[in-house]
This record gives structure tokens, C-alpha cells and sequence, in this order.
């Protein structure tokens, strides 16, 4: 039996053809050389192209996503925006009450009492009307 013939009926390289080649020619054997490069069919590499291409779409999509409807996104960003301004605008208004009952303090300081404001306060809270003033009931 000749290498040739060995060659030639072996299909594949395995171990058993390597050994019959190595007792054929005298010499060790070696690694076979592997099988050319197959080339992938047309309809594989579409699909392949294909399916990279969607899943990057699905994955802008996922982001794109969560970068309007998430925790820190567009829509969260103007719920913030708008929370802000009434907060702000509650701010303005207790800032106005805090002058104007911060007024009302220094005006009974006992450095510059008013006594028109002392009299008021005092009528009113003990209930007491001076004999000219007078007083309009209105029903509740």
C-alpha cells in the first residue's frame, strides 16, 4: 500500500491515518493540516448581519426608552421643573407672611411701641370695645 493510497482514501485526518502515514514513511507524525476555510452560505451571513443589526436597534431603542421615561429622563426632568416652580412660588408666599408678621413683631417692640397697635391687640383680646367705637355684626 502506497502513501498516496492512504491519502487519497482518508477522508479525514484522524490519529489512525497519522499513524499508518508515520509507519509508511519513517518519520514522526505530525499535526495534519486543517481543512480549508468553509464559507458561510449567503442566506447565514444575511441572517447574521441582520440579527446584529436589530439587536443594535433594540438596544438604541431600550435607551433611547428609559432616556425619556426613567427615573432621571425627559419626562422626569420637566415633573422636576414643574415642581420647582410651585415650590418657589410657595417660598415667595411664606416669605411675604414671615415681613409681614416680622412687621408686626418690631412694631410691639418695647423700644418703639405703637399704641395704636397695642390697643388694638389688647381690645381684641380681651374682648373689650371702647365706648365710641362702633361695632358692625356681620353673620357667618
Amino acid at each position: 500500500m502506497a502513501i498516496s493510497d492512504v491519502c487519497s482514501r482518508s477522508c479525514t485526518k484522524s490519529p489512525e491515518w497519522m499513524r499508518k502515514r508515520a509507519v509508511l514513511t519513517g518519520r514522526k507524525p505530525a499535526w495534519p493540516k486543517l481543512p480549508a476555510m468553509q464559507s458561510r452560505s449567503r442566506l447565514r451571513s444575511i441572517l447574521a448581519t441582520l440579527t446584529l443589526h436589530l439587536g443594535a436597534a433594540a438596544l438604541i431603542g431600550y435607551f433611547a426608552y428609559h432616556a425619556y421615561t426613567g427615573d432621571h429622563g425627559l419626562v422626569a426632568k420637566r415633573n422636576y421643573e414643574q415642581e420647582l416652580k410651585q415650590l418657589e412660588a410657595e417660598l415667595a408666599d411664606l416669605r411675604s407672611q414671615r415681613s409681614m408678621i416680622e412687621h408686626k413683631v418690631s412694631l410691639l417692640a418695647a423700644s418703639r411701641l405703637d399704641p395704636d397697635l397695642l390697643d388694638e391687640q389688647g381690645r381684641r383680646l380681651l374682648n373689650f370695645i371702647h365706648p365710641d367705637d362702633i361695632v358692625l355684626l356681620r353673620s357667618n
